[in-house]
């Protein structure tokens, strides 16, 4: 072989064991995790939790928190975990905030109030992936029924990345349907039935489940009035829905009065909020105005 291949050749070698350096030192061989239970109530637990990292390319990388000899997780306490991922050869830039989940394997809630990551390489430089608040709103748990028995707004997920957004819950509304009448020698009563609907048109930006329709039917029949002003009178019935999902809803109303009158209409999308439907009797239909925030 001449003199001038052998050194291209050694050149090439040279680079190839640069680059292996290179890329070995960026090699992640630990993850710490730092994070500070919510100071407010049932924020606490004892259950077992997993880090995961999903990274774009290569394969899922797990590990299990390990346990300490004291109550960890308790609320308002701050607890660090260190893992030894060097095995499943993560480098420098395939772990963000957006591939490393954390997910609990016990059915008690869990609320963090701030989460820190950083990730250590072979060469002993550090880089912060995960420094930040957590929303309130989103809580470890394996059952989102738990939602009913926390905070109003609660979302009860049994895993959540750690960039996860504000997540917004289902909601409960309470329309009221009120029917305007007027008398004066005698005291007027109500007879009308309302069927009042709404549907889904678009989700809300990280709505998290809920119904995506309701339908309704509030009847009066013969119901004294209360009086308001005047001549005016008035019968009220709330409805409540549950469990609503965020988002863009059309609200629709039909009303068949005692007058053998109907009128029906829908309303422009707007939130699913609690509001008020105030409509008039009469023999030839009925007039409708809208209190909602």
């Amino acid at each position: 072989m001449h003199r001038d291949a052998v050194s291209l050749l050694s050149v090439a070698m040279l680079a190839v064991v640069a680059a292996a350096s290179d890329l070995s030192a960026q090699t992640i061989t630990q993850l710490i995790v730092t994070h500070k239970t919510a100071n407010v109530a049932r924020a606490g637990t004892d259950s077992p939790f997993t880090l995961l990292v999903r990274p774009t390319t290569g394969s899922l990388c797990s590990r299990e928190f390990p346990t300490y000899d004291y109550d960890e997780r308790e609320t308002g306490g701050t607890d660090t975990y260190v893992f030894d991922v060097f095995g499943c050869r993560l480098q420098r830039e395939q772990v963000d905030s957006a591939n490393v989940f954390v997910r609990t394997r016990g059915r008690n809630a869990w609320l963090p109030e701030h989460f820190k990551l950083i990730a250590k390489m072979v060469d002993g430089t550090q880089r912060s992936v995960v420094d930040r608040s957590w929303p309130s709103t989103n809580w470890f748990g394996a059952d989102p029924s738990d939602a009913g028995q926390l905070p109003s707004g609660a979302v009860v997920k049994n895993e959540w990345p750690l960039n996860a957004p504000v997540a917004i819950g289902p909601s409960t509304v309470t329309f009221t349907l009120r029917q305007w009448t007027s008398g004066t020698s005698t005291w007027p009563q109500c007879t009308a039935t309302i069927t009042f609907a709404g549907s889904l048109q678009n989700s809300a930006p990280n709505a998290f489940s809920g119904q995506p329709s309701f339908s309704k039917h509030v009847s009066w029949s013969n119901t004294p009035a209360t009086h308001s002003s005047g001549d005016q009178y008035y019968c009220d019935a709330a409805k409540t829905v549950f469990d609503l999902k965020a988002g863009s809803w059309r609200l629709r109303y039909q009303i068949q009065n005692g007058f053998g009158g109907s009128c029906g209409n829908s309303l422009p999308l707007s939130d699913a909020t609690s509001g008020r439907i105030n409509f008039t009797s009469g023999k030839t239909g009925c007039h409708t105005s809208f209190e909602f925030p």
